[in-house]
């Protein structure tokens, strides 16, 4: 990576973590839409009164980028095929005959379960894929007083296209259970970001297919000081094909999915979890940031120890 964006574990950092009434809403709204920064059309930005609403069409809202599914990296093929052509090959799952179970010691264990009921009669038969643990990291910052996150574009070879996401992956053996140091890991490797653990923040656990999947992923987020100067070529391992890092406000974010192009379930997911924890994602004028102190009721939520935790606190 040419560049780096690097967050200081300084004190003073830490503060401007804790504190969002002040820092995130810096600047006017009139600011926000300077040079015509998120319209094309000057005619449609002079004929919106209040720009931090979606009141506007988003059939107006036109995006220069989207995932290009035409050049794709990478091909599937029935493993008999590749194996009949490249005997060599060496596989790295790997089938137990007793147990029935296919295991990657890399990413997961695929066991051959049967659902029956309470007396122990078999009703059917399914996959149920455990994979090793992981994590969810999702970078915002703030620009002229509104949040953006920062979301790649990577090509998923088993549906076969390129997918607007999160960044994520798998913990190290080393870094069992230590989901905010395993997930600023895979930040740096998959965008060029460099953040401290501690900045980070473990918003919940979150589980995209609970129809075969046993495992819950960690959700963390961290602020970082700006996503336009984060190098957004070249990024990721050879293997992930990960073509840039890009930030997007909450309009993009919308425009993304009325246009089909914001699928990725973890994704999807993550960006519900931030709009609790942040709610001024989703909205563009200080003073309608609906805060949890205001909240009639006490919102929480189960931690991994299972003891609740009070997020109005």
């Amino acid at each position: 990576m040419s560049e780096n964006c690097e967050t200081d574990s300084t004190e003073s950092d830490s503060q401007d973590f804790e504190d969002s009434d002040s820092e995130y809403f810096e600047g006017s709204i009139e600011e926000t839409l300077e040079d015509g920064e998120y319209f094309e059309d000057d005619s449609l930005e002079d004929s919106i009164e209040d720009p931090g609403s979606l009141e506007f069409s988003l059939d107006d809202f036109e995006f220069q980028e989207m995932p290009d599914q035409k050049n794709l990296k990478y091909k599937l093929r029935p493993i008999n095929e590749v194996l009949e052509e490249f005997p060599e090959y060496k596989k790295g799952w790997t089938l137990d005959p007793e147990t029935g179970e296919w295991s990657n010691p890399k990413f997961a264990v695929i066991k051959h379960m049967v659902v029956t009921d309470e007396n122990g009669k078999p009703l059917w038969d399914q996959p149920l894929i455990e994979e090793n643990e992981g994590a969810i990291i999702l970078p915002y910052d703030t620009k002229n007083g509104r949040v953006r996150i920062g979301l790649i574009v990577q090509e998923r070879p088993m549906p076969g296209k390129k997918y607007i996401e999160v960044p994520r992956g798998q913990l190290d053996p080393h870094e069992k259970k230590d989901y905010k140091k395993g997930a600023v890991r895979e930040l740096e490797e998959e965008t060029g970001i460099k953040v401290s653990p501690k900045d980070a923040e473990l918003l919940t656990l979150t589980n995209t297919n609970s129809t075969y999947f046993k495992k819950e992923v960690a959700i963390i987020v961290v602020k970082v000081p700006d996503l336009d100067k984060v190098e957004s070529k070249n990024v990721g391992d050879g293997f992930e094909n990960i073509e840039k890092i890009k930030p997007y406000t909450f309009d993009e974010i919308a425009k993304l999915s009325k246009e089909g192009y914001l699928t990725d379930g973890t994704t999807t997911s993550t960006l519900f979890h931030f709009g609790i924890y942040k709610p001024e994602f989703y909205q563009g004028k200080a003073e309608n940031i609906i805060s949890f102190n205001d909240y009639e009721t006490q919102y929480t939520r189960q931690p991994l120890n299972n003891q609740p935790i009070n997020l109005v606190a």
